[in-house]
């Protein structure tokens, strides 16, 4: 359970640092407006894995006996994931990338303002993808899915309504750092898990 804890945590750090984004954007500071974003990510985040666990208690019987092993693989993709997305964001930032995608970054940076719920709900879709490789998790290890499931998106809510606030007073810095976190964080918990099964 402490695993799933820091799991939620580590997915959350990407809604974090999308939130931190509208915080910026949104030119006012308004406690309903934060509300509505962390409940836009924090639903949604809670939502994916349910979707996965559903896939996972269909083939949990065939791959039982490597549970350990897929879980592996799921947090390595997704710490490598992250930490190649944190990567492509700095290098974005210091000018190095070819002017076509710096120009697609900056785009899409700018074309959503965190205020049409249809906009808010693309973002928060984009930012819980990854929670859906959660789900398989759960059914593998009999994790209750109403317990998970409220961890991930209680995290989540908490952390996204913290974001916007950071973003509003300190600018986009911390959410390059939120990314690279992430990343380590995940690919840590997959050590862990191969480590616990070589023991």
């Amino acid at each position: 359970m402490l695993t799933i804890v820091i799991f939620a945590f580590a997915l959350s750090l990407d809604a974090f640092a999308v939130s931190i984004s509208c915080g910026i954007k949104l030119k006012h500071l308004k406690i309903s407006k934060y509300i509505k974003i962390a409940l836009a990510f924090g639903w949604m985040q809670a939502l994916m894995p349910i979707l996965g666990w559903a896939i996972g208690t269909l083939i949990k019987d065939f791959v039982m006996g490597y549970a350990h092993y897929l879980v592996f693989v799921i947090f390595t993709i997704l710490g490598g994931k992250t930490l190649f997305a944190s990567y492509s964001n700095w290098q974005a930032k210091k000018g190095c990338c070819d002017g076509g995608k710096e120009e697609l970054l900056q785009t899409s940076d700018q074309g959503c303002e965190c205020k049409r719920p249809g906009c808010l709900t693309s973002l928060a879709i984009a930012t819980s993808i990854d929670a859906f490789l959660l789900g398989p998790v759960l059914a593998l290890y009999n994790i209750p899915l109403v317990v998970a499931v409220a961890i991930v998106g209680a995290v989540t809510f908490v952390v996204c309504f913290v974001g916007p606030f950071i973003g509003y007073k300190s600018g986009k810095s911390l959410g390059a750092y939120a990314e690279l976190l992430a990343g380590v964080i995940l690919i840590a918990l997959a050590l862990k898990i191969l480590i616990e099964k070589a023991l």
